[in-house]
């Protein structure tokens, strides 16, 4: 609910819900200098018995003589109210500049360093001080960008780590509590730079609706997004409802998505599984941010049906089409592991391959298991393998072909889609040996003259395909 508007602004009257929110645990608080993020620590500072709780995480983003007196500035608040003080700096590449723009580098970075500071001081919560004016600009700015709800509600109240306790009080409201209890503050000048898009929105756009509408129309944006963001929660519990249903034999880092089945639903919520699909098997990574541009790509994909067609995404994520939806592969680059045998291994998507050393004469023969057992002559083999996920062009001469070479893929029971699971090959020297939970290579099979075997078993993380 927004504020009681005729109760002004004190210090520390945010700290009792602030503190309720990270329960016994010590709180981050993003401090830049801005006066929305001192407002923000004076707003939720907490008694004098209880700084020990509280440290302010100031991120360097490297541009120039305003971020050091901006930090200098952060560090001396923070001595003065005997609060720790923490600092990272971040370095944001050219290339990710050029890919995403400055702004959204800038704030994905941000993130991961206020969460580096988080999990190295053992944070529960990191507090931010996004107002109803970033809400309102953030609104018209992906209005502009043709979004759909979800990025229409703009930042949540929570989310993870975060917590955004001012998004129900105006920039203005803020400045006018700093200025009544002469509190400092840093006027950042890049927020003047109307070569940013939301500095244009804040600086041309919102004066000419305020001249034109009003005030209560600019509040109003605003509180769309509160409204808004009640329907995206509905959309994403449904959507979630929907997920359970169309991704199929899923796995750590790896799904099969029933596109048809898919089709079937609005197109917002076909857009929500997408990400939740991506989001599935990037987890391997640190860096899940898709931008927008990619998910348009996703979409377009998924909805121009062309089996055996592959789209690379970023993470090294594959998708592959498939007669009967598409396969979202998060193992395809994973590095290769190397295996010691006798010995266990386990892969990025769970699947665990053992290895013991037999006498060959154990090998009755008859395998009831192949693929998931099997048995190889452990003098060729010799006592060490690389592990790597199945790649476009693979081949293997498999048992009982010899001198016909054949492609991976289509040794591994077949079609791509039935698989309960990426593909994981074994090789020596760079030739391919076995193909986890398939088939073995016909020069490494037990012959007449073998003295010891390798036993290899491939289990799933599935209790259930285990042999």
């Amino acid at each position: 609910m927004p504020p009681n508007r005729y109760n002004p602004l004190t210090t520390g009257m945010l700290w009792p819900k602030v503190r309720q929110k990270a329960a016994d645990g010590t709180i981050l608080f993003a401090v830049s200098g801005g006066s929305d993020s001192i407002a923000m620590l004076y707003l939720a500072l907490p008694p004098q018995d209880e700084h020990n709780k509280v440290i302010i995480g100031y991120i360097h983003h490297g541009t120039g003589a305003h971020a050091d007196e901006a930090l200098d500035f952060v560090r001396d608040i923070a001595a003065k109210l005997n609060l720790q003080f923490c600092i990272e700096r971040i370095d944001i590449p050219d290339s990710e500049r050029k890919e995403k723009g400055f702004e959204a580098s800038a704030r994905l970075y941000r993130y991961q360093a206020l969460e580096k500071i988080a999990m190295d001081n053992g944070c529960p919560l990191i507090l931010t001080g996004h107002t109803e004016d970033d809400q309102a600009e953030s609104m018209l700015l992906y209005l502009m960008r043709g979004a759909g709800i979800r990025g229409l509600i703009g930042a949540r109240e929570s989310r993870e780590l975060l917590y955004r306790p001012l998004l129900n009080y105006s920039r203005q409201e803020l400045q006018d509590f700093l200025e009544a209890n002469q509190i400092p503050f840093l006027d950042d000048p890049s927020n003047t730079d109307i070569t940013f898009t939301r500095n244009r929105i804040r600086n041309v756009l919102r004066p000419m609706l305020i001249e034109q509408f009003g005030e209560g129309a600019w509040k109003n944006i605003a509180q769309s997004t509160r409204f808004l963001s009640q329907a995206e929660e509905a959309l994403r519990a449904q959507a979630e409802d929907i997920y359970s249903m169309v991704a199929g034999q899923s796995r750590p880092y790896w799904l099969f998505l029933d596109t048809a089945q898919l089709f079937g639903y609005l197109n917002e919520l076909q857009v929500y599984v997408i990400r939740m699909a991506y989001d599935h098997v990037s987890e391997i990574n640190e860096n899940k941010y898709l931008p927008r541009k990619w998910l348009r790509k996703i979409y377009s994909f998924l909805h121009h049906r062309t089996p055996g067609a592959i789209l690379e995404l970023p993470n090294n994520i594959v998708l592959h089409q498939t007669s009967d939806g598409v396969i979202f592969d998060g193992c395809r680059n994973t590095p290769p592991v190397e295996w010691e045998l006798p010995g266990t291994i386990t892969l990025a998507d769970g699947t665990i391959l053992s290895a013991e050393r037999r006498r060959s004469s154990e090998f009755s023969g008859i395998n009831p298991t192949p693929g998931l057992v099997e048995w190889l002559d452990a003098e060729r083999v010799g006592d060490r393998l690389t592990v790597r996920p199945w790649q476009p062009g693979d081949r293997m001469e498999p048992f009982g072909r010899e001198g016909h070479k054949t492609k991976v893929k289509k040794l591994a029971h077949g079609s791509y889609q039935k698989r309960q699971g990426p593909i994981w090959i074994a090789e020596k020297d760079g030739e391919i040996i076995y193909i986890a939970g398939a088939r073995i290579a016909h020069s490494y099979a037990i012959h007449s003259e073998s003295q010891h075997a390798w036993r290899l078993t491939c289990s799933s993380w599935n209790s259930e395909t285990r042999p």
